[in-house]
C-alpha cells in the first residue's frame, strides 16, 4: 500500500517538476540572450564607437562572463553568436539540447528583440511576449 501511494504521488509530481525545469531553462536562455544583447550594446556605445559590435573575445574582456561566450552551453541550451555585416550587426541563437518539440528555441539580433519558435528560431519568428 505504501509503495502504491508513493507511486501515485510520483505520477502526479514528476510531470509538474519536468514542466518547472523546462520553464526555468527557458527563462535562463532568455536571460542569457538579454545579457548578450546588453553586452553588445555596451561595447557598441563604448569601444565600438557607435559603429561596430564586439567579438566574443571583446565581450569576454569585461562586458560579459567569459565562460558564457566561450563555452556556448548553459542550462540545457546551446548558444551560437554571429557577427554580421562587417561587425555592424549581430545575431544570437539559443537552441535546446533536447530534441523536444515542446521546448522553445530563441533568437535575438541588433534590434534587441527576442523571438522564439518551437523549431529553429530566426528574425521572422514570433516576438517574445507578443
Amino acid at each position: 500500500i505504501v509503495v502504491a501511494i508513493i507511486g501515485i504521488i510520483a505520477a502526479i509530481a514528476i510531470p509538474s517538476l519536468v514542466k518547472a525545469r523546462t520553464a526555468s531553462n527557458e527563462a535562463s536562455a532568455i536571460g542569457c540572450l538579454r545579457a548578450y544583447s546588453s553586452a553588445q550594446f555596451a561595447f557598441y556605445s563604448t569601444k565600438g564607437a557607435g559603429v561596430t559590435f564586439g567579438t566574443q573575445a571583446d565581450l569576454a574582456a569585461g562586458y560579459l562572463d567569459p565562460a558564457f561566450v566561450t563555452s556556448g552551453f548553459r542550462n540545457e541550451y546551446t548558444y551560437t553568436f554571429n557577427l554580421t555585416n562587417s561587425n555592424k550587426s549581430f545575431e544570437a541563437f539559443a537552441d535546446p539540447v533536447a530534441l523536444d518539440p515542446d521546448i522553445r528555441h530563441f533568437y535575438t539580433d541588433a534590434s534587441g528583440v527576442i523571438r522564439f519558435a518551437f523549431s529553429s528560431a530566426g528574425p521572422t519568428s514570433t516576438v517574445l511576449g507578443a
